[in-house]
């Protein structure tokens, strides 16, 4: 079961996707021309994590320039709201804990976008969308059981070069999901290793398991032996029986 903070988490990330976005469309962050100019926006037709995918892409790319803009804007904006805006989002980007997100989020989305491109393919070979759906599943296992060390190193890299503070992993912090007066402390590692790393990784791979599990995945591949095309050249007589074995109650073992 979702946790209320996690909603209340992924409502305050659909929020400030969409008011960079739009600064963005306006005009107030500008994505820049030369090395950078092929880094473009979200199309509109995008699915939104396809157009969360793009937009981190495009933050990590040109992370200096985007701090820069809005440090502008914070000091030479003439809209007051925006300016406060601004000055809120630079805050909260230069913390250890926006950028380990941030590289966790490139991570997870760059294992799935591949597959949500292709489930909106209208002509998608189904035997090739479950072949990509376990390797997907797959990939996000050997994520969580490999991929803390490197996005660790990653992270703290990237914030070595840019004067972010890198919080030691032995030192204590506020419990997520408690309020700071019940004193309710973890440590740093378990903060952003537990409460974050795996909790990401964790509600995917349930997702993905709700979504496809593996009896309606098998499913779904055993079909293709119906598949017409080609004077039905995918028919496969044990798929078939696999699949009546799905549907036992409408048919008997002799059938």
């Amino acid at each position: 079961m979702v946790s209320a903070s996690c909603k209340k988490k992924d409502a305050l990330l659909q929020k400030h996707h969409d008011h960079l976005v739009s600064m963005l469309k306006n005009g107030e962050i500008l994505p820049g021309r030369g090395q950078h100019q092929e880094t473009s926006l979200s199309k509109l037709g995008d699915t939104r994590w396809v157009s969360y995918h793009r937009t981190l892409i495009w933050i990590h790319q040109i992370w200096d320039s985007v701090i820069e803009v809005l440090n502008s804007i914070t000091h030479d904006g003439t809209d007051l709201e925006g300016r406060g805006l601004a000055s809120g989002y630079m805050i909260n980007m230069e913390t250890f804990e926006f950028v380990i997100i941030l590289h966790l989020m490139l991570r997870v989305l760059g294992l799935t976008n591949a597959l949500s491109h292709a489930l909106q393919q209208k002509d998608q070979n189904i035997v090739s969308a479950m072949n990509m759906i376990v390797s997907v599943k797959s990939l996000l296992q050997n994520l969580r059981d490999d991929g803390w060390e490197p996005l660790l190193l990653a992270a703290t890299h990237f914030c070595g070069g840019r004067i972010i503070i890198v919080p030691n992993m032995d030192d204590n912090i506020s419990a997520r999901g408690y309020p700071r007066s019940s004193c309710k402390m973890v440590t740093c590692f378990h903060y952003y290793k537990v409460e974050i790393f795996n909790e990401v990784i964790d509600r995917n791979i349930v997702e993905m398991n709700n979504r496809f599990g593996e009896t309606s995945t098998r499913l779904l591949q055993c079909t293709t032996c119906l598949d017409p095309r080609d004077s039905f050249s995918r028919f496969d007589h044990d798929k078939l029986v696999e699949l009546a074995s799905f549907y036992s109650v409408d048919f008997s073992s002799h059938d």
